[in-house]
């Protein structure tokens, strides 16, 4: 199951978006962010049709436009 908008997610007391890596990092956006159809956060598993190279994240790797480089998680392990 899955969050399909801000406003279940409220429902479900769900205020963050927790990305975790495969290294023991983890960062966290707002579900307003992540959920937002204009907020552009992707999560790449490709590049350029190819599958993403290690150094640049893969298996998954989040982007967060308009924020801080941490939150772009390389490695993405799970999402909670």
């Amino acid at each position: 199951a899955g969050l399909t908008s801000p406003k279940v997610a409220e429902r479900m007391g769900v205020k963050h978006i927790i990305f975790k890596a495969l290294d023991g990092m983890q960062a966290s956006i707002p579900v307003e962010k992540a959920l937002n159809p204009y907020g552009d956060v992707l999560l790449a598993w490709e590049m350029n049709g190819e599958p993403l190279p290690r150094e640049h994240g893969y298996p998954l790797r989040v982007v967060v436009p308009g924020s801080v480089g941490v939150r772009n998680v390389k490695w993405v392990g799970e999402i909670t």
